[in-house]
């Protein structure tokens, strides 16, 4: 009896250790099947980044990613850093090398220090006075919504409502776009930007007939200029000065009269009975 019950415990003890066996085969397949899956997503690697919105950029692709390999939390970092090469690589040793060994190395902590050392709070700043300045000026409307959805990350509380978001857009929009939309309402943001294309699309379309009218006119007026004729300097008449002077008979020049316009003064009587000659005064 002794000897059966000896041999019932050691049937149960090799049971059991090949149930642990089957179940850790299975833990094991289990992790390297959520591998699989995740790499079969092709997620980028990520070693250094001049602008900080691509480190965030390769955080929340990488994120996405193994949202859809449906990873579980205890494998979400280290299947995440496997993709840091160079320089972001070296940073990750380091900081798990120093890491309290009674803490857990968890994804949103894993995210924390990872935009702390790449993503700086000075680059930060930055980026969101240049989302505060920016404004549409040579761009087009879609060109201006790209860089406004781009660098609104910096600045998450100035398009945290639909409101904000409105007048942050509206408020860099050039002059002539601004004024015709601001007498709108707007019951979101995407209304906002649907109206400005249609805006911008009906000005170009008023700036094109506005210049071939324009050049029309200018080739009117050329035509205009060269059928005319010459232009003749206008001429200004001045009456001649001059004195009338008669002559005696023995050859003396009586004293200069000035000539007056329109009367003719001839030798008086007196002229005529002094010198004995008669000039046919009539």
């Amino acid at each position: 009896m002794r000897m059966f019950e000896e041999k019932r415990n050691q049937d149960l003890m090799e049971f059991l250790r090949s149930m642990q066996t089957i179940v850790g085969q299975k833990q094991n397949q289990g992790s390297r099947s959520k591998l699989s899956d995740f790499q079969r997503t092709n997620p980028p690697s990520f070693s250094q980044a001049d602008d900080p919105l691509e480190a965030d950029d390769w955080l929340r692709t990488i994120e996405k990613k193994l949202e859809i390999a449906r990873c579980e939390e205890a494998d979400m970092v280290p299947f995440a850093t496997h993709y840091l090469e160079g320089y972001a690589a070296i940073w990750w040793d380091n900081t798990k090398a120093v890491w309290p060994p009674e803490e857990d190395i968890t994804w949103e902590k894993f995210k924390e220090k990872f935009r702390t050392y790449h993503i700086p709070t000075g680059i930060m700043k930055v980026k969101q006075r240049e989302f505060l300045a920016l404004t549409q000026g040579s761009l087009s409307v879609t060109e201006y919504l790209n860089k406004f959805n781009n660098l609104s990350r910096y600045s998450l509380y100035d398009v945290a409502t639909e409101e904000r978001k409105i007048d942050r857009f509206l408020s860099g929009l050039n002059a002539p776009l601004r004024c015709q939309l601001s007498m709108l309402d707007f019951p979101d943001f995407q209304t906002l930007v649907n109206k400005s294309l249609i805006a911008e699309r009906e000005h170009k379309s008023a700036n094109a007939l506005k210049v071939g009218y324009d050049d029309r006119k200018r080739k009117y007026e050329a035509k205009k200029v060269n059928n005319e004729p010459f232009p003749q300097k206008p001429r200004t008449w001045q009456p001649a000065q001059n004195s009338y002077q008669p002559a005696g008979n023995n050859g003396n020049v009586t004293a200069n009269k000035p000539w007056t316009q329109g009367k003719t003064q001839g030798p008086t009587m007196e002229e005529c009975r002094r010198d004995n000659t008669c000039f046919i005064c009539g």
